[in-house]
Order: structure tokens, then C-alpha cells, then sequence
């Protein structure tokens, strides 16, 4: 969503079809939770409603549509955009692409379907973006890069186990050996990255 007031969004994150509206009205809708919304998607051939997709807030003079919260698909391109101007309609973007990281819980086998990562760099990526979060991940080593048995393949984390010299040491390992038969992983030493 843009800030109130902004009607364009940036180059190449335009919404562009009706359905493509709805959907990222229902993103929105459960990111920000107090939006609950008094009608359904609106389409029309409005002026002053931003052109493509938006947010209908409503003014606090408006009774009738003050935090109406219903998306609207503007086709009308040449719309003077007041009715964003003045804060009663914030257009909705895309989201810039970017890949979010969760780690498994412990025990869990691998990521599934496409949420594997696939390179070495990419687990380099993902372990530094989990990091941010997760203050409390602070490695010992570099990222590890073997083909090792028992290391869960793909992208982990090894928290070690009580009492080895490797507890709390939470280095990431990027792992090629597909045969692996996971016992570090079984025994939570290791934690599995994927996609989320």
C-alpha cells in the first residue's frame, strides 16, 4: 500500500488486472487486520479514484463511506486523482520481490515443493536475513560448505547439542550430499532453512 496521499506506484509494481486487485486487497486485508471491509470489490470508470487499485477509507465528513475499507478497480486512466489527494482512497502496489526465510522447527524434515534453497549463496543470504531477526543467532563459524552424512542436505543451522563443543554455535552449513540420512537433523543438532 502506498502512504495516503501517493496515487502512482513505483515502475513495475503496478497492479494490472481486476483479479490481481482482489488478491492483493486479501494480503493487505490480513497484513493490517483492522480492515474489515462494507462491500465487495467495486470496478468502475471513476474520476478523482486513483487509477487501478485502492483502498476506499472514506473521509470523517463522509458518513457513509468513512472507513468503508472496500477495494476498487479504477479503469478510468485519466482520473484527476483528488479523491487520493485528499486521503479518501490509498492505491494499492505490488510488493517488491524478495524471498523470506524461516528455519524448520526442530525435527522437521526438508523444505518442501519449492520452497528448497538452492544454492550455497542463497543459504549465505537466507541465514543473514534470519540473523536480523533473530539476534540471538550468533555464529561461531562462517558459512560451512561440505557433503556431509547425517547434516540435513540443502541449508541448516547447527545449534549443537548440550554439552558438545558445538552447542550454541549456530553457524549455517550449506550441505551437497543428497544422500544424507539426516541423524544431525533428527537429533535437533541441525535446523533446516527454507523458503517460506
Amino acid at each position: 500500500m502506498l502512504r495516503k496521499g501517493e496515487f502512482v506506484c513505483p515502475t513495475g509494481l503496478e497492479i494490472s488486472t481486476k483479479v490481481e486487485c482482489g488478491r492483493a486487497f486479501g494480503y493487505v486485508k490480513w497484513t493490517y487486520g483492522q480492515l474489515q471491509n462494507k462491500r465487495i470489490l467495486q470496478e468502475g470508470p471513476w474520476n478523482g479514484v486513483p487509477f487501478g487499485c485502492s483502498i476506499q477509507f472514506g473521509l470523517p465528513s463522509d458518513a457513509t463511506y468513512y472507513q468503508d475499507y472496500s477495494p476498487h478497480w479504477n479503469t478510468k486512466a485519466d482520473t484527476s486523482n483528488s479523491r487520493s489527494v485528499n486521503n479518501e482512497f490509498v492505491t494499492i502496489c505490488k510488493q517488491p520481490s524478495q524471498d523470506v526465510y524461516v528455519m524448520l522447527p526442530k525435527g522437521s524434515s526438508e523444505c518442501c515443493c519449492n520452497k528448497k534453497i538452492l544454492t550455497s549463496a542463497e543459504c549465505g543470504k537466507a541465514y543473514a536475513q534470519l540473523q536480523r531477526n533473530n539476534p540471538h543467532l550468533q555464529n561461531k563459524r562462517n558459512l560451512q560448505i561440505g557433503g556431509w552424512n547425517g547434516v540435513p542436505y540443502g541449508c541448516s543451522i547447527q545449534y549443537g547439542l548440550f554439552g558438545d563443543s558445538y552447542f550454541q554455535d549456530y553457524s549455517p552449513h550449506w550441505n551437497s550430499n543428497k544422500a544424507t540420512n539426516n541423524a544431525r537433523r533428527d537429533n535437533f543438532e541441525f535446523i533446516s532453512i527454507c523458503k517460506a
